[in-house]
């Protein structure tokens, strides 16, 4: 009767503590499937012309830790990721990607500038020539650039950043 008692005892502990731990906001469980829609800068332009919403840019470097650190924590947060999928279209642009881009009729291209660094000429533009990462850009349903977030973001700093553009 006692070992009856004790494995009830440890099962309904068990099973509260793990519904406790799925409601926490900003515990990232590795079982989580939903994922935010990223898109590269082009596909998310076009998506905005079918459907308008505001466009988030993640823009980013691969040397970046604090990159990582947003890719691999908040990035990942279900109330993130449920948030950017309805109200954005989520974009990831490496600043230094020699890949060019197209937009609003000009070719954006990888330059070499001072100091031997280089970038793309979007990033740098969109940045306004203050390239320290993670940075994040919100353009409106117009695509006008209407805000700039620097640095690494919490889930709930994010969220709270972001609704006033949403």
């Amino acid at each position: 009767m006692k070992a009856l008692t004790l494995t009830l005892t440890v099962f309904l502990s068990l099973t509260l503590y793990s519904r406790e731990l799925n409601s926490c906001p900003y515990l990232v469980l590795d079982d989580q499937d939903e994922e935010i829609t990223w898109y590269d800068f082009e596909s998310a332009i076009d998506e905005c012309e079918k459907k308008k919403k505001p466009i988030f840019i993640d823009v980013y470097t691969d040397w970046c830790g604090w990159c990582k650190k947003m890719d691999n924590s908040t990035f990942k947060n279900p109330q993130v990721v449920e948030f950017m999928n309805e109200n954005f279209y989520a974009v990831k642009m490496d600043a230094e990607s020699k890949e060019p881009i197209a937009y609003k009729e000009k070719l954006y291209e990888y330059k070499t500038f001072s100091g031997g660094k280089g970038y793309n000429e979007l990033a740098v533009n969109l940045l306004g020539s203050q390239m320290s990462f993670p940075s994040f850009v919100i353009l409106s349903k117009r695509q006008v650039k209407v805000g700039i977030i620097r640095g690494y973001q919490k889930p709930k700093e994010l969220i709270s950043k972001l609704e006033k553009y949403s």
